[in-house]
């Protein structure tokens, strides 16, 4: 039997670069008393960077819609643009004066928000790094921002107990909705763009109508905090996920509850719907992801995933993009229509393990586990507590041989 400890120092002496480490250069070729390398050494790229831009941990990092760019925002008040191709810096948005909690693209990838517990939302162009507005008139912490669906509106929530609407063409605000009696913790458009909802610590879901600012219903049931809200492909569906370890779907035009989704055994912090609407996958801090059948209202998956996931999204197959990383789904609803060769490898990060479809292929040292994760076309983004950005992309035709 391989002891583990070589193991592991050989794993983490592929993470530090040559020019840093006595260490890499000493087992990069292989450790002297293992008889045959470690078959990760074959099977993945080594194009490995990591770039020590922010001198604080780094809370999200995101993909611009075309994928060329990666943004990380950060407790250091900076917000760090990226190329994903090389790891190069393409620029620091400085102008916080407080954590930055979240950073979103545009639609288009024109523009950048960020959030601050600063209190303001501020607009940037990812092109120049030219700041484009400061959202004033929050008097607490911004927790959450999301562009509308055709990028003319920004709505921001905040633990003040408001939501905000901005206009980003001339960064001035168009509404304030007022109603929760608790932190907003998340908010949203429909995706027609006719519908805000927010999601609070006060129990609740509440739906506004964006151009008037007026209320369209408040969805009580949850007997917790509200963490996490999202609307159907068709706008007729709302799910909310609860610190009460359920979720709930609503019916918009009515307020009506349409069903409880029960089964996890603590927190949830996410849930999205899939892209034909059949489905809701949920993230609960048990360390699991279900999927559910939205008509019968009944778990058709768990997925053990060993780290509490905060963030979900389908992509347009039978993935599920978490800030983790990728996870494949095997529920039978797909099997007709897709094949696993259709959609890119699953790449997952746990506590102290990268995975390639399931399979441990690299151990992190302790300074490299990271606090947040994207991946978008086999390339993984890594920010961790250091405030290290660290790029991974990986080569599927290798992990065929």
């Amino acid at each position: 039997m391989i002891d583990k400890a070589p193991l592991q120092v050989y794993y983490a002496a592929l993470l530090i670069s040559p020019e840093r480490s006595l260490v890499r250069k000493q087992y990069y070729g292989g450790i002297a008393f293992i008889q045959r390398d470690p078959k990760v050494e074959q099977k993945w790229s080594p194009l490995i960077q990591t770039f020590e831009g922010h001198s604080e941990g780094v809370n999200v990092v995101v993909f611009s819609p075309d994928g060329k760019l990666v943004a990380s925002a950060s407790f250091d008040s900076t917000v760090r643009l990226w190329d994903p191709a090389t790891g190069e810096s393409c620029g620091v948005l400085q102008g916080h004066s407080d954590s930055v909690s979240a950073v979103v693209f545009s639609p288009d990838g024109k523009l950048v928000a960020s959030a601050s517990d600063d209190s303001t939302v501020r607009l940037w162009d990812p092109a120049t790094g030219e700041s484009c507005g400061v959202l004033q008139g929050h008097s607490d912490s911004v927790s959450a921002v999301v562009f509308s669906p055709d990028g003319k509106l920004v709505a921001s929530a905040s633990r003040d107990r408001t939501v905000r609407l901005w206009d980003p063409a001339i960064g001035e605000s168009c509404g304030v909705l007022q109603g929760h009696s608790n932190w907003v913790n998340a908010v949203v458009f429909s995706p027609d763009g006719k519908l805000v909802a927010s999601a609070s610590y006060d129990r609740t879901v509440r739906l506004w109508d964006p151009a008037t600012g007026e209320s369209c219903g408040v969805l009580q049931g949850h007997s917790s905090a509200v963490n996490a809200v999202v609307f159907s492909p068709d706008g007729k569906l709302v799910a909310s996920a609860s610190d009460d370890r359920t979720v709930r779907l609503w019916d918009p035009a009515t307020g009506e509850s349409c069903g409880v989704l029960q089964g996890h055994s603590n927190w949830v912090s996410a849930v999205v719907f899939s892209p034909d609407g059949k489905l809701v996958a949920s993230a609960s801090r048990d360390s699991k992801v279900r999927l559910w059948d939205v008509i019968q209202k009944t778990t058709i998956e768990e997925i053990p995933i060993g780290a509490w996931i905060k963030r979900l999204d389908f992509s347009d197959g039978a993935q599920l993009y978490t800030d983790r990383g990728m996870l494949t789904l095997t529920s039978q609803l797909y099997s007709s229509t897709a094949t696993q060769a259709t959609f890119p490898s699953s790449i997952y990060v746990t506590e102290e393990w990268v995975t390639w479809n399931k399979k441990r292929v690299l151990f992190l040292p302790v300074d490299y586990r990271p606090i947040t994760t994207v991946v978008k076309d086999n390339i993984l983004v890594m920010g961790n507590r250091a405030g290290r950005v660290t790029f991974m992309h990986f080569n599927p035709a290798a992990f065929a041989l």
